[in-house]
């Protein structure tokens, strides 16, 4: 009984997010845009009964450029005050940078001049009419600009890090490119660096630094207005230098430095992004996915105490395990700037097949952008990570080989900081970002390399 009336509480919320007041979330017949805010809906109705809907009054006036096929019988717009839908040639329109609508224009619609001029009293602004309106827009680009210039601008896009900030309208789709480097370097212990001399006297060998290189292909399509389907497959690339302590024919111990690497497919990593709520400048919705065990965890090296040893677990491309991803992302967006805040947790479940389980993981992204220019965004972000110690062991690693092959020693907590740059290209749809990412604070929960710089690149492309 408590699963079906689940069942019926999620049904509710979907379909209440999936119609407002009986119509169905529709997309502009324009911009092909999700029909979002019902303050800035617009209508056109032929004589021969076809209807084209619209997200915002500058995509109507718009296709009102190029015509229509068909006797026009009515314009409408909606009262920004009440929601009425009202005759667009009777309104009163206001144009404000401080009421933003959807497609850029920041322009509202009043069914009389008293209710316009207050607005302007409080907000500023422009006042004209349909007729002035209409020549404003004669050699205007409003409305015209590329999907991505639309619904908040480059200020919105969120830095290159960050993945799953936002949800796409039904039947979009778009593939994105990310790169990733990190270098860690220095032995740390809790607070405290550590230096390589005291690991050795501990263990056989201590990793000196090691680099990660990580290639994301994703892919995010809009199955409704409120949900969209998400895909992520990394490749990652590894290595780590490691210094050994060996006793050559019984002499003095000596110290040989030595490298190891690994490669291959990361864990698939799918799920869904779903709008818990929303309006034409905010949004809040939920991250939700599964981490699917495609990364190996067998990778082996020749080292110089064994040949085809096999590699510590932080060298090994995959979890082994089906992980749950869960988390909520909450984003508002103004002219010029916006902000965000994402909390995401991983979760691991069961254990893999060579005995252990990576530790589960919790993070919180808080971060801000700013146009610089029309088509360049600055941003700047602040991360926390909270990751617990691997539970279990592999058989084959000896945990007094390596501070590396110690459960005990990974995880720890992490607070790093973000500068970064989001670029609009030009080309409809395209958007490259970069990102630079310097801890600021580091506890390890045991004797491990501590992080250094990280290097995030980002290409999205919306078809």
């Amino acid at each position: 009984m408590k699963i079906r009336l689940l069942i019926l509480a999620v049904l509710g919320i979907w379909l209440q997010g999936e119609t407002v007041l009986g119509q169905s979330r529709a997309t502009c017949s324009h911009c092909k845009m999700a029909i979002e805010d019902d303050q800035f809906r617009a209508r056109a109705e032929l004589a021969s009964g076809e209807t084209y809907r619209y997200d915002a009054v500058e995509c109507m006036v718009n296709q009102l450029k190029t015509g229509f096929d068909g006797e026009i019988a009515s314009l409408t717009v909606t009262d920004y005050p009440s929601g009425d839908p009202i005759d667009a040639r009777e309104a009163v329109y206001l144009k404000s940078p401080a009421i933003r609508s959807p497609m850029g224009a920041n322009l509202s619609a009043y069914a009389g001049r008293a209710a316009a001029l207050e607005m302007q009293r409080n907000h500023g602004g422009e006042l004209l009419s349909w007729v002035e309106l209409q020549a404003r827009f004669a050699d205007s680009q409003y409305g015209q600009a590329g999907h991505e210039h639309h619904h908040g601008g480059v200020a919105s896009k969120a830095p290159a890090s960050i993945m799953g900030d936002h949800v796409h309208p039904a039947g979009s789709f778009m593939v994105s490119l990310r790169y990733m480097t990190m270098a860690m370097e220095d032995l740390r212990n809790g607070d405290s660096r550590v230096s390589g001399s005291s690991a050795l006297e501990d263990f056989m060998m201590a990793p000196r630094e090691m680099t990660m290189q990580m290639y994301m292909l994703g892919a995010m399509y809009g199955v409704t207005n409120r949900l969209t389907l998400t895909a992520m497959q990394p490749y990652v690339l590894q290595d780590m230098v490691m210094t050994a302590q060996m006793s050559m024919d019984g002499g003095m111990p000596m110290q040989q430095q030595f490298a190891t690497q690994s490669s291959g497919l990361g864990d698939l990593k799918v799920g869904i992004l779903y709008t818990l709520a929303r309006t034409h400048n905010s949004g809040l919705h939920l991250n939700a996915g599964l981490g699917v065990p495609l990364g190996r965890i067998d990778s082996r090296a020749n080292t110089p105490m064994m040949s085809n040893a096999p590699l510590p677990y932080a060298m090994q491309p995959g979890s082994g395990t089906w992980d749950f991803r869960l988390g909520a992302t909450y984003t508002k967006s103004y002219t010029q700037f916006s902000w965000g805040l994402q909390q995401m947790n991983t979760l691991r479940t069961g254990t893999n097949s060579r005995g252990y389980r990576l530790g589960n993981r919790y993070e919180v992204h808080a971060w801000g952008g700013y146009a610089v220019l029309e088509n360049l965004g600055l941003n700047v972000r602040l991360s926390g990570l909270s990751e617990a110690s691997i539970r279990g062991q592999d058989t084959e690693l000896n945990p007094m080989m390596s501070p590396a092959t110690q459960t005990s020693n990974y995880g720890g907590t992490r607070l790093s900081g973000g500068l970064g740059l989001n670029y609009l290209t030009g080309i409809d749809g395209l958007v490259l970002a970069v990102e630079l990412d310097n801890p600021l604070y580091q506890k390890t929960n045991g004797t491990f390399l501590e992080q250094d710089l990280s290097v995030f690149a980002t290409a999205r492309y919306n078809l």
